[in-house]
């Protein structure tokens, strides 16, 4: 997913080729997430970062998580076996359920993109049916 971002960026205008170069530098110094390693180095504002790491991922991008845009469900679903440890392995929190084709999921926040078969592993895991919605880095910290 970090390069479908950068190229995204860079294919648009957003960045120079030659600053992602400086990016990708950075992240292999220091480590971090492409997102993270843009908004320290102010290359990119919040919410077009956030636009484009929803299309990167082709994803919808999670609210902002605070404690009152926290929906009561998402505490019943860490009562139900969403632990830290849960959250680490698969690097993802609950944010509260929402209706999909009359279905209810559990809106799950991630960071850059698990493929596929881990988002299946986590739905088996919690025995849910998931909605991930992908965010920065620092917002799931």
């Amino acid at each position: 997913m970090t390069s479908k971002l950068a190229s995204l960026l860079v294919q648009e205008g957003k960045l120079s080729a030659r600053r992602m170069a400086d990016v990708f530098q950075r992240q292999v110094i220091f480590g971090g997430t492409l997102d993270t390693i843009l908004l320290e180095m102010g290359l990119v504002d919040e919410p077009l970062l956030l636009e484009y790491l929803g299309r990167a991922a082709s994803m919808t991008v999670a609210p902002e998580p605070t404690a009152e845009a926290l929906e009561p469900d998402s505490f019943a679903a860490v009562k139900r076996g969403f632990t830290a440890l849960v959250a680490e392995r698969f690097r993802a929190v609950p944010l509260g359920r929402v209706v999909v084709h009359g279905e209810s999921r559990l809106r799950v926040m991630v960071i850059d993109p698990p493929d596929a078969s881990e988002l299946d592993d986590l739905a088996e895991a919690l025995v849910e049916k998931i909605e991930p919605q992908v965010s920065f880095e620092y917002r799931f910290q």
